[in-house]
């Protein structure tokens, strides 16, 4: 049996990328250019991977305290990982 070859995505998970599928066809569902949904979809990777990137102290990329003072106050929840955000 033939196993698929997923390039450009080393280490992530089963999970994540059965999410990033599901987001992909969402967004082409709902009529999104197939070059904007990739477009998203790398940023939504690259974003994960802030998340997880910490400095040589220990400190997250993305703290809460980074994270609660953007877009001045107009975040309405700081989420400190994107499994967080429920739509």
């Amino acid at each position: 049996m033939h196993q698929k070859k997923h390039i450009g995505l080393p280490g992530i998970s089963r999970r994540q990328r059965c999410c990033l599928r599901y987001v992909r066809r969402t967004l082409i569902e709902d009529a999104l250019p197939r070059d904007f949904c990739h477009d998203l979809l790398a940023r939504i990777i690259f974003t994960q991977f802030l998340f997880h990137r910490k400095d040589s102290s220990g400190n997250p990329f993305f703290g809460k305290t980074m994270l609660s003072k953007r877009c001045e106050g107009a975040l309405k929840e700081v989420h400190l990982d994107l499994t967080s955000i429920r739509v």
